[in-house]
C-alpha cells in the first residue's frame, strides 16, 4: 500500500463509519423501549418490511409526535386483493393493498404514509369521529407524497442505505406522481358553487362504493390541490402538526336532510395565531371560494 494514500483511505473509512452509525440511529434508535412498539403490531403479511415501516414511522413521529403515533393500538396488515388501502376502525387496523410479496417499496411507503396520516388525525379528532372527507383525503394524499420525499432525502439513514437503486426507484416514483398530479386540469374545490355540489364533492371523496376506479377518478380531480399542498408541507415542515386540529374548525352548511361540512379557515386563523401564515396558505389551497355561506346560519 502506498503510504501517501493513507490519509485519503482514513478519511474514506471515517465517512463510511459515520454513515453506518447514522443508519443505525435512524433505523432503530428512536424505537427501542418506546410506546409505539407496544401500540403497533405488524401482521405476518407485512413483517418482512418491518425495518422500512419503522423508518417511515420515525418520519411521521417527528412531525406529529410519538405520543400521537402511539395513542391507539393498531395492527398493520396487507391484503393483495383489496382495491385500496384503508383505516379500519373495529378492530383497529390499517390495511394496505399491495401486490403479493411486499417488494414494491415505493408503493409501501406511499400507501403507509397516507394511512398513517389518517391514523394521526383520528387520534386528535375533536368532532366525535366526524371528518370532512374531501379535505382529509387531500391532506393524506399530499402527506403520501411528503412521505416519499423525506424517505428519499434521508436514505443514507435508512436500513437499506447500501442499496441506492431503491432510493433511485422511489424518487422516480415520486417524480412521476408529481408530474401526473401537476397536469390535472380540474379544481373541484374552487369549482364548488352550490350546496348540492358540496354534498357531491364529499360523497365522492373516496369514490363510489364498489367502484374500484371511482376513488382514482376523484383522486385525479384533486391533483392541483394535492401538489400545492405538498409544496406547502415541504416548505413548512414545522407546521405540519397543525393539520391534526382541522376537526376543531368543522362547520355544517345548513341544507336540510344532510348538512355538508366545510372548514372555517377564518376561525382557525383567529384561534391559532402562532400558525396563522400556514393556515392562511392552507385555506388558499383548500377553501371553497365559490360557495357563499351565511355565517349567521352556521
Amino acid at each position: 500500500m502506498n503510504l501517501s494514500s493513507w490519509p485519503q483511505c482514513r478519511l474514506l473509512f471515517t465517512v463510511i463509519s459515520g454513515l453506518i452509525a447514522d443508519s443505525l440511529i435512524g433505523c432503530s434508535g428512536m424505537v427501542k423501549n418506546d410506546r409505539r412498539r407496544e401500540a403497533w403490531a405488524l401482521d405476518a403479511s407485512v413483517v418482512q418490511n418491518e425495518d422500512l415501516f419503522w423508518f417511515v414511522m420515525n418520519k411521521f413521529s417527528s412531525v406529529f409526535g410519538s405520543d400521537v403515533m402511539s395513542a391507539q393500538a393498531v395492527t398493520l396488515y396487507n391484503d393483495p386483493g383489496a382495491r385500496c388501502p384503508m383505516n379500519v376502525l373495529d378492530p383497529a387496523s390499517i390495511r394496505l393493498a399491495m401486490p403479493s410479496g411486499m417488494n414494491f417499496w415505493s408503493q409501501f411507503v406511499y400507501q403507509l404514509s397516507h394511512e398513517l396520516t389518517h391514523y394521526a388525525i383520528r387520534q386528535r379528532n375533536q368532532a366525535g369521529g366526524i371528518g370532512v372527507r374531501w379535505f382529509e383525503e387531500t391532506i393524506c394524499e399530499a402527506m403520501a407524497l411528503w412521505g416519499l420525499r423525506v424517505v428519499c432525502d434521508d436514505w443514507r439513514r435508512s436500513p437499506y442505505f447500501d442499496r441506492p437503486i431503491y432510493q433511485f426507484q422511489m424518487r422516480k416514483y415520486l417524480e412521476d406522481e408529481l408530474r401526473d398530479n401537476a397536469s390535472g386540469d380540474l379544481t373541484p374545490f374552487h369549482d364548488v358553487s352550490s350546496i348540492d355540489e358540496l354534498v357531491e364533492l364529499d360523497r365522492l371523496a373516496e369514490g363510489e362504493p364498489g367502484d374500484p376506479l371511482g376513488a382514482m377518478h376523484q383522486r385525479d380531480r384533486r391533483a392541483r390541490e394535492r401538489v400545492a399542498l405538498y409544496d406547502l408541507l415541504m416548505r413548512r415542515r414545522s407546521d405540519i402538526k397543525v393539520l391534526l386540529d382541522y376537526t376543531r374548525h368543522i362547520q355544517p352548511v345548513p341544507s336540510g336532510a344532510r348538512d355538508p361540512l366545510f372548514i372555517d379557515f377564518v376561525e382557525w386563523q383567529r384561534n391559532d395565531v402562532a400558525h396563522q401564515d400556514f393556515i392562511r396558505e392552507l385555506g388558499g389551497i383548500m377553501e371553497l371560494p365559490g360557495l357563499t355561506v351565511d355565517s349567521s346560519e352556521v
